[in-house]
């Protein structure tokens, strides 16, 4: 999600993506494919999607943006990811 937050995509677009995501996993519809049928994959894909989107959307206009904390938009120092690195690779 910082990555996210840091590349400046809109809220409501990253929700969406955020909720989508697992959901319309191509293994997941695969699954629903074999085992329940083309015409049940299609009516959750449609669903998962929908739902998705009127939740990013809603999220959005909410003014949930709000409560991302500023520190979460702040690229980390290069230094000090590399010293974190290090320090694992150390132990």
């Amino acid at each position: 999600m910082k990555g996210l937050l840091r590349a400046k995509a809109g809220f409501g677009t990253m929700m969406v993506f955020l909720f989508a995501s697992p959901l319309l996993n191509p293994i997941i519809i695969g699954l629903f494919a074999v085992t329940f049928g083309l015409k049940v994959t299609i009516f959750y894909f449609t669903v998962a999607m929908s739902v998705s989107i009127i939740a990013g959307y809603l999220l959005e206009k909410l003014g949930f943006e709000k409560y991302i904390k500023p520190k979460a938009y702040i690229a980390p120092e290069k230094r000090a990811v590399q010293a974190d690195v290090l320090a694992i690779a150390n132990r």
